[in-house]
């Protein structure tokens, strides 16, 4: 549901909404980390995963861009330092791959 310019995930269709709204932008993110489109849609389904529990009970700003790319960032940071590697752009550039 949205009222004035706010998202709450009470319900799945809400929640659906929200992310074919903003699943583009997160995809688009992760995907310029991580190099793999099937590792950006992985990252991106985690991100709207984490938001749809972190604002089950309150409400999210509708103008949420930078929150979410700052999401995406954290999570991929995260996973990185879990599995203590480089960013795939950092090996692909140590290998002499061209980087976009």
């Amino acid at each position: 549901m949205t009222v004035e310019g706010w998202t709450r995930f009470k319900t799945q269709e809400a929640a659906d909404s929200f992310r074919h709204e903003h699943y583009l932008f997160v995809y688009t993110a992760a995907l310029e980390l991580t190099g793999s489109p099937e590792e950006a849609h992985r990252l991106a389904a985690q991100v709207f995963t984490n938001v749809r529990n972190r604002f089950s009970d309150v409400p999210l700003s509708k103008n949420c861009d930078h929150f979410l790319a700052a999401q995406v960032n954290l999570l991929y940071a995260k996973g990185l330092q879990k599995s203590g590697r480089k960013s795939q752009r950092e090996d692909r550039n140590r290998f002499g791959t061209a980087v976009a």
